[in-house]
């Protein structure tokens, strides 16, 4: 993990790395890995584990602080240069706009020192500080890599590290749909599939990803129709997932009528190798049944989405829940 290359974006006045929660540590570098003699492991705030990563979780100030240990296997002493690059995600008012700016700081031009010689092991400590960073604002990821350049220029070392600095129980998990949840405050959207058509990358359709039609924020379908024989959905998620389950419930009782499935271990989108804004899932299908029958036509249902963090009990319960108001519309015009 050390010896790792982390990717960048080449712009024209600099070179931007993709985030952390893309790329992780970066790209094999299976030469740097063979040249280097010393292994780097890091501790800091929330994290008391000492590997090659620097999981920083929630953060209440933009600062936070590092130990770095050093331990060379090889016959000669080892010095480095120790800098670092933070990323934010900026926002356009409304949502995050998915690409990595550098978080200028005081702390950017910060560089420091450490040697360790030959069969040995060294540790440095200190705390690295963006609170004049006025681009990170509160409920955003702060993430990057302190690199340690080789004096010698052998075999450079990273260490990615990753926070978040704000409350991370409020971060949905999967992105706002065309229509309102029921109990929740209208959220703007942030992953489309054709943002000047308005159409959300999250939505319920039909198992065939077609649009339903919607009244009065409600949405309808036909059971056993050609068109819209059934309802499904197509979900951008934000946050990864240990499950998901769907269900349909009394709209007036909210008692579980039926469950339809549940997906398992369900991945965010920001990552390097995902092309597309949205996943279909297959478990989320309903086809009007309800027992030994067709719903009810004309009576208002709610379609829950129920969804499971792996969060290890960092920020919130660990589980959010999204509802939607949805009717059977089987009578013809």
């Amino acid at each position: 993990m050390n010896t790792a290359t982390p990717l960048k974006d080449e712009g024209i006045f600099e070179d931007i790395p993709y985030f952390v929660r893309q790329q992780g540590s970066g790209a094999l570098n299976i030469e740097n890995a063979l040249k280097t003699t010393v292994v780097v492991r890091a501790q800091g705030t929330n994290d008391n584990i000492s590997d090659g990563k620097l999981e920083l979780k929630e953060l209440k100030d933009k600062r936070f602080d590092v130990r770095l240990s050093l331990e060379n296997f090889g016959d000669s002493t080892k010095s480095y240069n120790i800098n670092s690059v933070a990323l934010y995600e900026p926002t356009d008012g409304t949502y995050r706009l998915q690409r990595s700016e550098i978080l200028h700081s005081n702390e950017s031009n910060i560089s420091r020192e450490i040697s360790v010689e030959a069969h040995s092991s060294e540790s440095i400590d200190f705390t690295m500080d963006y609170s004049d960073a006025e681009n990170l604002e509160e409920d955003n990821f702060i993430e990057g890599f302190i690199s340690l350049k080789d004096k010698d220029g052998i075999s450079d070392l990273n260490i990615p590290f990753l926070g978040f600095y704000g409350d991370w129980g409020r971060q949905r998990a999967i992105d706002a749909f065309q229509l309102p949840e029921i109990g929740s405050e209208k959220r703007n959207v942030q992953f489309f599939v054709n943002k000047n058509a308005g159409v959300s990358s999250s939505m319920l359709g039909t198992s065939m990803m077609l649009k339903l039609p919607m009244y009065n924020d409600e949405i309808y379908f036909s059971p056993n129709s050609k068109y819209y024989p059934d309802v499904a959905a197509r979900i951008a998620p934000l946050r990864n997932m240990e499950q998901i389950e769907y269900s349909i419930l009394d709209a007036k009782t909210e008692e579980t009528l039926r469950v339809l499935g549940i997906s398992k271990q369900v991945r965010k989108l920001s990552r390097l190798s995902v092309n597309k804004s949205f996943k279909f899932m297959p478990e989320s299908v309903w086809d009007g049944k309800l027992g030994e029958g067709i719903a009810e036509n004309g009576v208002r249902y709610i379609y829950c989405i129920k969804a499971k963090l792996n969060t290890n009990n960092v920020g919130g319960s660990g589980e959010q829940v999204y509802k939607f108001p949805i009717r059977v519309d089987s009578m013809a015009p």
